[in-house]
């Protein structure tokens, strides 16, 4: 959920609530919290479509003199008036259950908030809820949220995370009408905060500064840097006589076409997202040059956004920022296979269906294959000696027509195993491309050994023979021991320990990477079990035998701890 939407829905929710409480904000000695006088002068609300859908809901009513004081701070007991009436709840049958002592009975907010405690919406501290105290945003955000949970069935809620619209400082400021009044309408509609920008899509909209174009590819950000500020400013202070001094970004882009952020890294590491509050500098903090666009995943096409900029006499003029998102190859993802070892792959209709799922089922064409450097791509594969053609990297291949993608097989090269991937490019109809990628994994074909039994008793350890490791691989392959390496058994169970003696007295815990040699150190033949304290009962743990040719077996222990 676009934490700027949210937040203005809330602010504006919380406008209602404050309207119907004028004049308690009004009366004297009810102080503002610190800081609002500044916040006020410098908080520019544009009515909206947030603004619009919570005056038509009745949410929001204002204070009855046309002033709808989206830049107030909420009171507790206002924003619960305002869920109340966003959730359509109930408050008629709450009216004799006991409130909180600190609601004095008949105040504009009691059923509200009566309503609220009696639905496990408002808690307070148990006893108090301190109506008159202000709301934080995070305090806002846990109420929303609670009365979401039970809405009437009447009232669609969507699924959207409030709290990912701010940073960790903001959540701890006081909330606005207008914050309020966004989160709200973001939970309502599940649709992010956005400027009315009708005005600005009419054809007779004129702008004071020319717009100023960027381009970027599909899927990737873009930073104003240096060179991007300074192309900017230049056409700012064309029409003006003045210094550039600050600008605001009045017009956010859509949900649709992807976010603007402060200090952006990632998705999950940036300062906050930007606000059309914010006053951005060109050489100091809040900087253009840390403002980043970031386009909704696979969005193509102009992006435009509005600023208003002030020079050094506080004249203002406004402007537009173009950023055109070019459409690049759809990813198609990689597919994946698993086979074994000097076994062969014939494909499948795994790279049509890849195809139909990214590309809203787009008539599929044909492929072609970017050849495998570990193995070979045959068409009509019967055997080494026996098939039709090698593929050919220029060759396209078919989903129901010869030659068919149905006829290619891949080949692995002879006692190879790991991961193979093969590069691909789909095409539709019209001639478009998509990329992929299959991915194979060969896997080694190893010999399995018998199992090696044991017993040891409850609270006893129990040391490896060496010669049992050493006898199991001769039976099955005539070959000779070099080391082994073993894959750890459930810490509930026990552990494996190397050169044991006590619980306070051995060299190592075994590790899966270290290998136990029958010759050298690390000696396999000081490897021992300890069962984890009191445990009884069957334990087993798997290992891998290496011979001297570095041919690799699989094998397993079976311990039975007896009480």
């Amino acid at each position: 959920m676009n934490k700027k939407k949210m937040l203005r829905v809330i602010s504006l929710v919380v406008v209602l609530s404050l309207t119907l409480t004028f004049t308690v904000f009004a009366a004297p000695g009810n102080k503002l919290p610190q800081g609002q006088e500044k916040k006020l002068a410098r908080y520019n609300f544009n009515y909206n479509t947030s603004a619009d859908y919570m005056k038509e809901k009745g949410i929001i009513k204002g204070y009855g003199n046309g002033d709808f004081g989206f830049n107030d701070f909420v009171k507790r007991g206002d924003i619960t008036v305002m869920i109340v009436r966003a959730f359509n709840i109930n408050t008629i049958i709450n009216r004799y259950v006991e409130n909180f002592e600190d609601v004095e009975y008949g105040s504009y907010y009691y059923d509200s908030i009566v309503a609220a405690k009696s639905y496990g919406i408002a808690k307070g501290n148990g006893k108090a809820f301190n109506p008159k105290k202000y709301v934080t945003i995070e305090e806002a955000i846990l109420l929303i949220e609670r009365s979401a949970a039970v809405a009437n069935s009447n009232v669609t809620v969507e699924d959207v995370d409030l709290e990912d619209l701010y940073n960790e400082r903001e959540l701890k400021e006081y909330a606005t009408r207008s914050d309020i009044a966004n989160m709200l309408y973001y939970v309502l509609t599940g649709d992010e905060y956005d400027y009315d920008s009708k005005d600005d899509e009419d054809e007779d909209y004129k702008y004071d500064i020319d717009a100023v174009t960027f381009t970027i590819k599909e899927n990737a950000a873009f930073e104003f840097d240096t060179d991007d500020v300074d192309k900017l400013i230049r056409e700012i202070e064309k029409v003006s006589d003045k210094d550039f001094k600050y600008l605001n970004f009045t017009n956010l882009p859509l949900k649709t076409e992807g976010k603007l952020y402060f200090d952006y890294t990632s998705a999950k590491d940036f300062d906050s997202y930007v606000k059309s509050s914010t006053d951005y500098y060109e050489t100091k903090d809040p900087s253009i040059s840390d403002v980043t666009f970031v386009p909704k995943t696979d969005f193509s096409g102009t992006v435009s956004i509005k600023y208003t900029a002030y020079d050094d006499d506080e004249n203002s003029y406004t402007g537009i920022i173009e950023i055109i998102v070019e459409e690049v190859d759809i990813d198609l993802g990689t597919i994946k296979y698993d086979i074994e070892e000097n076994k062969i792959l014939t494909f499948d209709s795994k790279i049509v269906n890849a195809f139909n799922d990214k590309t809203n089922n787009e008539e599929f064409d044909y492929v072609k294959f970017t050849l495998p450097t570990t193995g070979k791509l045959y068409y009509d594969y019967t055997s080494a000696t026996k098939y039709d053609s090698s593929v050919n990297a220029k060759t396209e291949y078919y989903d129901d027509v010869d030659p068919k993608i149905s006829d290619v097989t891949f080949v692995p090269k002879t006692d190879f195993s790991g991961t193979v991937s093969i590069k691909y490019t789909a095409y539709d109809e019209d001639g478009d491309s998509y990329k992929g990628v299959i991915e194979i994994v060969v896997e080694e074909d190893i010999v399995t050994l018998d199992t090696i039994e044991y017993e040891t008793e409850e609270n006893t350890s129990l040391k490896f023979d060496v010669d049992d490791f050493i006898d199991e691989l001769d039976d099955e392959t005539n070959n000779d021991l070099n080391y082994v390496k073993f894959i750890l058994p459930l810490k509930s169970e026990g552990k494996l320990y190397y050169d044991y003696s006590s619980a306070s007295s051995y060299k190592s815990v075994v590790t899966e990477s270290s290998k136990y040699f029958v010759d050298s150190s690390k000696y396999l033949n000081k490897v021992s079990f300890v069962p984890y304290t009191n445990f009884d009962g069957v334990v087993y743990i798997d290992y891998i035998a290496y011979d001297e040719d570095g041919i690799s077996y699989k094998g397993t222990i079976k311990i039975n701890v007896e009480d």
